[in-house]
C-alpha cells in the first residue's frame, strides 16, 4: 500500500511542476507595452527622417505594424508581436491605418 501512495503522490508532484512550467511559459509571453510604446513614439516621429519614411510607407498601403517590426530591433520585434493588438490600436490612435 505504500508504494501506491508513493506513486500517486509523485503523479501529484509531476502535475504540479508540469502546471508551474505551464504557467511561466504564459506569463513570459504577457505584453509588456510601455517600451513598446516608446520605440512606437521613436519611429513614428514625423520630425525625424525615418518617421516620415514610416509615414509614407503606411499611407502607401504597407501594413503599418509591419513597418513597424521591420524598422525595429529584434528584441523590440519579439515585443510587438506579443503586444500586437496594443500596437495596432495605439498605431491607430495616431492615425494609422490598422494593420489588416
Amino acid at each position: 500500500m505504500s508504494t501506491r501512495l508513493l506513486k500517486m503522490s509523485l503523479n501529484y508532484l509531476k502535475g504540479a511542476v508540469l502546471s508551474a512550467s505551464f504557467l511561466g511559459c504564459a506569463w513570459s509571453a504577457t505584453c509588456s507595452f510601455e517600451p513598446v510604446k516608446k520605440e512606437i513614439d521613436f519611429i513614428t516621429d514625423a520630425k525625424t527622417q525615418q518617421g516620415q519614411a514610416y509615414s509614407q510607407k503606411v499611407h502607401e498601403g504597407w501594413d503599418s505594424v509591419k513597418v513597424l517590426s521591420d524598422m525595429s530591433s529584434a528584441d523590440m520585434k519579439k515585443s510587438i508581436d506579443v503586444c500586437r493588438f496594443e500596437v495596432a490600436e495605439y498605431l491607430t490612435k495616431l492615425g494609422f491605418a490598422p494593420a489588416h
